[in-house]
C-alpha cells in the first residue's frame, strides 16, 4: 500500500494479503441402481451419481465416489418380500396358466438352483398331437447336464454341468425354426426342430414331467412373446424387471411368500403350487 502526505511524499509498503474460500461447495447426489454384468461386477463413476453439485465461485468443484466398484457381496439380502419356490425332488410341482398356443417366438427365463443330482423337469409346456409327450422340455439329469427335449428329440447342452448350491440364470429361446439355450448369458446350444407345436401349451409345469421331479429352487421366472436378444438376457439376468415391459407376457417373482398360489405381475391367472412345495429365502 502507498502513504502519501500533503506534500506528496510517498512511503511505499508491501504486505501480503491471502485470500482463501472458506465457503464449502454444495454436494448433490442422485440414488441410482447399478445392474451386475454377467460376472457379477458392476463399476460406477462420480459423474453417475453427481445431480448438480455446485460451487459459489462459479467454478465446478472435482467430484471422487467413495466406492466404485460392486459385485455380488454387495447384493441386498433377502427380505420378507424376496422368496423362491423350493421343489423337494419327491413329488412337488407347480402349474403356471400361460397360454402360448398362437406364439410365433417366444423367450423362457428363469433363476435356477440345483440341490441334487437327480433326473427331473425344471419346465415344459405343450405336448406333442402325436403321442401326448411333452413339447418343450426343459430339465437336469442325474449325470448333471441340462437337457432341452424338443417334441421327441433331446439335445444336451454339452460342456455344462451346474454346480449344486449355485443359483444360474438359464433361457430358452425359440424364433419358429430355431431353438437357442443360455445359461448366465452365454450361449451354449442352438439347433433347428421345427416349428413351435402348441398343442395343449395352455400351461408350464414346474418341477414334474416325465422326466421326474426336479430337486432344487426356482426365480424370477419371465416368459416373452418374443427373441430376447443376448445383450438383453445378460442385463436382466440378476435384475428384476418392469412388469408392464414390452412383450412380457409371464412374470412370476414367486415372493408371495406363503400359501400355494403366485401371481402373474402382469396380469392373469395365477400359478398354484402343489404336493407341498415350499417357500425359501435362498435367493
Amino acid at each position: 500500500y502507498t502513504a502519501t502526505d500533503a506534500s506528496g511524499n510517498e512511503t511505499v509498503a508491501t504486505r501480503t494479503v491471502i485470500v482463501r474460500d472458506v465457503t464449502v461447495p454444495t454436494a448433490i447426489a442422485k440414488d441410482i441402481t447399478v445392474s451386475l454384468d454377467a460376472n457379477g461386477n458392476a463399476s460406477i463413476t462420480a459423474d453417475d451419481v453427481n445431480d448438480g453439485s455446485f460451487d459459489d465461485s462459479g467454478v465446478a468443484p472435482q467430484l471422487s465416489i467413495d466406492n466404485s466398484s460392486f459385485d455380488c457381496s454387495d447384493l441386498a439380502g433377502p427380505t420378507s418380500t424376496q422368496f423362491a419356490i423350493d421343489f423337494d425332488g419327491l413329488n412337488d410341482f407347480a402349474s403356471v396358466p400361460l397360454d402360448g398356443r398362437n406364439l410365433t417366438a417366444f423367450t423362457f427365463e428363469s433363476n435356477i438352483r440345483f440341490t441334487k443330482r437327480q433326473d427331473g423337469s425344471i419346465a415344459q409346456w405343450g405336448t406333442s398331437a402325436i403321442d401326448n409327450n411333452p413339447y418343450m422340455l426343459f430339465y437336469y439329469q442325474a449325470a448333471g447336464n441340462l437337457v432341452l427335449k424338443v417334441d421327441r428329440s433331446f439335445y444336451v447342452v454339452a460342456g455344462v454341468v451346474p454346480d449344486l448350491d449355485t443359483w444360474y440364470h438359464v433361457a430358452v429361446t425359440h424364433n419358429g425354426t430355431s431353438w437357442s439355450l443360455y445359461v448366465d448369458g452365454d450361449l451354449k446350444r442352438t439347433f433347428s426342430a421345427g416349428a413351435w407345436e402348441q398343442h395343449k401349451a395352455v400351461s408350464i409345469f414346474l418341477g414334474s414331467s416325465h422326466a421326474g421331479f426336479f430337486h432344487g429352487q426356482m426365480d424370477e421366472m419371465r416368459v416373452w412373446d418374443d427373441i430376447r436378444t443376448q445383450t438383453e438376457i445378460v442385463d436382466n439376468a440378476v435384475s428384476t424387471v418392469d412388469p408392464n415391459a414390452d412383450n412380457l407376457i409371464g412374470y412370476f417373482g414367486f415372493n408371495e411368500g406363503t400359501g400355494t398360489t403366485f401371481a402373474n405381475l402382469v396380469g392373469g391367472a395365477d400359478g398354484t403350487l402343489f404336493s407341498g412345495v415350499a417357500w425359501t429365502t435362498e435367493t
